[in-house]
């Protein structure tokens, strides 16, 4: 499962209907950056939590539901890859704003 968030994987995969994205024109970048702060907010305070648990004993539920289980670390290791690989989204949607020319007459 870490194969399928990990940043430097180029094969790309349709998110499954339950967790897939809104589209783009439906967002709000101020809304993004804000909800992206917050819940990077909460993994920091997860994390600090979690430094009382065994990673390496402790699982934690899936998506999937109860029938699918993995690892505390391994959820904390997916989380941080997945986060890298939206970061690197965002960098590539902000180096490519730049290459647009303005339209004629909206400088």
């Amino acid at each position: 499962m870490l194969f399928a968030v990990d940043p430097q994987v180029k094969i790309k995969l349709p998110a499954p209907g339950m967790i897939r994205p809104r589209p783009a024109a439906e967002l709000v970048p101020a809304n993004v950056l804000a909800q992206f702060l917050e819940l990077q907010t909460l993994l920091h305070t997860l994390l600090d939590k979690a430094v009382y648990l065994d990673w390496n004993q402790d699982k934690v539920m899936t998506l999937f539901g109860n029938w699918l289980k993995i690892r505390l670390g391994d959820a904390f290791r997916m989380l941080l890859a997945h986060t890298e690989r939206h970061l690197k989204q965002a960098m590539r949607v902000k180096a490519e704003m730049g290459t647009f020319a303005p339209e004629q007459g909206t400088q």
